[in-house]
């Protein structure tokens, strides 16, 4: 019985296994499907054909707004950003898989459709032409492997006009046999062809453009050329040229920057020419030591007097750190934005999406952290601590509030006792001080020597020392003397007076360090 049984269901399942062929409402094409598939009744007037089976269901609509391929395949690029926008925002900007698929039919004329999943639904959608029509199509509760092989199932209409296109109306190739017909061809000497030689021809190659006519050639087609691209994020489009406006002049700084390393090879920097006294506590010279983020600065005057300088500066090293994650990401989308234009790696406009996505939350981290350094800097007073050769503090230098017009420091004498006040001027072009003692009078005034490299430092930063501060000062009893920079990649200055005993040595120490540890070398928070 169970023989008969397995017989019975191999010769006779098939009998009752059947397809059944659906046809658009306008009769363009048909697809065949199989058993269990009906089709809808009292469809909209914009739906050419609806068919379901239970749950599954797939949807052809008219898209009369659209009867181009480069039409077709820009409205389902359109759907796949949106589509990857909508995951990538619900699974935290991971990764998605999703991509456009392209099926050529037997007219020529393409479908193209992606497959994508949302509440547990599966979903199919996409775009096609037929003859010259073009029609969306929506397959719902339905695998990606059976929405693939259900689209195969799409035929074309016949199209009866003799200048359409299809591949199945070509002309069929025929042989023809030209050398027993030319065997017999008789020249004016009666020679046949045979006897005759047959001269090659040399076959010319076409010249290959130059280097110079190929570049004049991608100069002329994107003279219009901007780094701003359709791909990027939306607050980029929206700034249009003044974004390439930044990047220009990031580009400009950056080729002054690595020029003055070329220059600084050729203009080294030295220490000034001095007559020191050897009785003399003067000169005393400056040196900043590098390897942590802190500012440690190495003074000692001409009797041999060390001193340490320890600063922190966790502002700073935050909103350096931001400028960098920020510099990385911008550089990042021009490199992206370059090879979108002009092609150099191929690649699909979804990786070119996924790339700018990832740069931009690269920047809103930098952002983020620069902002940090900024209010870090803005609400923490500095603070300046210097320790003697065996290692005792010697000297403390507090801010003392904050101030419009002027910052104010106080400077504590740990073994006598003593105290001063440095001021500071603010916005000015130069950098201005004023050093008075315990009483309120006046010691010095210390001002920057060079307004140029004032401003240019404010832009460019010291460029490898070459626009590094130096100072005059103007002190008691007529003398003067100067806090001069040596210029060098890195930093070290010397501090002398005319009048040694019109300024204590470690009082023009101590102000020589903070306005060196206070001033920047440039209006932005770089570490140097």
């Amino acid at each position: 019985m169970r023989y008969l049984l397995r017989t019975f269901l191999i010769f006779f399942l098939p009998v009752f296994s059947y397809g059944v062929v659906f046809t658009s409402a306008d009769g363009q094409f048909s697809i065949d499907m199989p058993g269990g598939w009906a089709q809808a009744k009292n469809i909209p007037d914009d739906t050419a054909l609806s068919i379901y089976k239970g749950t599954s269901k797939i949807e052809f609509k008219y898209q009369s707004d659209c009867d181009k391929e480069s039409c077709l395949e820009q409205k389902i690029n359109e759907d796949l950003v949106a589509v990857k926008a909508k995951k990538m925002k619900v699974l935290g900007n991971s990764y998605t898989g999703e991509d456009v698929k392209k099926v050529d039919f037997a007219t020529g004329e393409p479908l193209f459709y992606i497959s994508f999943s949302a509440s547990r639904t599966d979903f199919s959608a996409g775009y096609f032409l037929i003859n010259s029509k073009a029609y969306s199509v929506l397959a719902q509760n339905i695998t990606y492997a059976e929405a693939d092989l259900f689209f195969s199932f799409i035929s074309p209409k016949a199209n009866l006009d003799k200048k359409a296109y299809s591949t199945y109306s070509l002309p069929q190739v025929e042989q023809a046999d030209l050398l027993a017909s030319m065997k017999t061809f008789k020249g004016p000497s009666n020679t046949t062809v045979k006897d005759l030689p047959l001269a090659e021809e040399p076959v010319k190659k076409p010249e290959a453009p130059s280097f110079a006519d190929k570049t004049k050639k991608i100069l002329k087609d994107n003279k219009d050329f901007s780094f701003v691209s359709k791909n990027m994020p939306p607050f980029i489009r929206q700034m249009g040229r003044l974004f390439d406006v930044v990047i220009l002049f990031f580009i400009i700084y950056f080729a002054v920057f690595f020029g003055s390393i070329v220059i600084k090879i050729f203009l080294g920097g030295k220490e000034p020419a001095l007559t020191v006294n050897p009785a003399s506590a003067y000169p005393v010279k400056f040196q900043r030591l590098y390897g942590t983020p802190s500012l440690i600065y190495k003074a000692r005057d001409n009797q041999g007097n060390t001193f340490l300088s320890f600063t922190t500066r966790w502002g700073s090293a935050f909103s350096f750190a931001g400028i960098i994650f920020i510099a990385a990401a911008v550089f990042f989308m021009c490199v992206m934005s370059f090879n979108e234009t002009f092609n150099i790696i191929k690649m699909h406009q979804f990786h070119f999406t996924t790339a700018y996505s990832i740069a931009s939350l690269i920047a809103i981290i930098g952002m983020f952290i620069f902002a940090l350094g900024v209010v870090i800097s803005l609400v923490s007073l500095r603070e300046f601590t210097l320790y003697n050769k065996i290692g005792k503090k010697s000297v403390y230098v507090l801010q003392k509030g904050y101030g419009i017009k002027k910052e104010v420091y106080s400077i504590y004498y740990a073994h006598t006792k003593d105290t001063l006040t440095l001021e500071r001027r603010k916005f000015y072009p130069k950098r201005m001080w004023k050093l008075y003692d315990s009483r309120g009078e006046l010691l010095a005034s210390i001002e920057e020597a060079s307004v140029i490299k004032a401003v240019l430092r404010k832009i460019f930063g010291h460029m490898w020392g070459i626009l590094r501060t130096s100072y005059k000062v103007d002190g008691v009893l007529s003398s003067s003397g100067f806090i001069k920079n040596h210029n060098t990649v890195f930093n070290a200055f010397t501090a002398n007076i005319d009048k040694p005993q019109a300024i204590d040595t470690l009082d023009m120490l101590t102000a020589a360090l903070v306005i060196n540890i206070r001033d920047r070398d440039s209006w932005h928070p770089s570490i140097n």
